[in-house]
């Protein structure tokens, strides 16, 4: 099953975003990784701005059992998820399953398009789903560090189509 993951980050994102790309890369055999943009807060008082993508992977999970394991990762990273303003505060991750192939979009996709910071990223990663006749996909994953730091070496495996 393919699925579309938002990613979001506002305290020390280039270590966070980094470190959950690695997490997915190493997890799943097929990962595109979207641009990542930098936002204001939206929906919260942060003065903090967020670095905000979306991810397409291939995965054999089910929907909650993929939840549990971004679940798991966000409280790696030093979010506190049991704080009761959890959803409203500051966050290392903030991981999100919106779309699945079998099931269609698990958010109401006219707030998404409205949310150019989500949009944008799930267009792009939607429009290579969407033309995957037309054009060979390229997957690729690390050799070292993706964002931030000396190495940015990648690999990658051409999807046969």
């Amino acid at each position: 099953m393919k699925y579309i993951v938002s990613v979001g980050s506002n305290i020390r994102p280039s270590k966070h975003v980094p470190w959950v790309c690695k997490k997915m890369y190493n997890e799943f055999d097929t990962v595109v990784v979207s641009r990542f943009y930098r936002t204001h807060a939206y929906a919260m008082a942060s003065h903090t701005a967020f670095w905000n993508g979306a991810m397409m992977i291939e995965s054999h999970l089910s929907r909650k059992d993929l939840k549990t394991l971004l679940c798991d990762w966000e409280m790696m990273s030093g979010r506190n998820r049991s704080h009761p303003k959890c959803s409203t505060r500051d966050r290392t991750l903030d991981l999100d399953i919106l779309w699945q192939d079998e099931q269609g979009w698990f958010e109401d996709v006219s707030t998404l398009k409205s949310l150019p910071y989500m949009w944008q990223p799930i267009s792009s990663l939607l429009a290579l789903r969407n033309h995957k006749k037309r054009c060979a996909i390229v997957w690729f994953s690390t050799c070292g560090m993706l964002l931030g730091g000396k190495r940015k070496y990648l690999k990658s495996r051409l999807q046969n189509s």
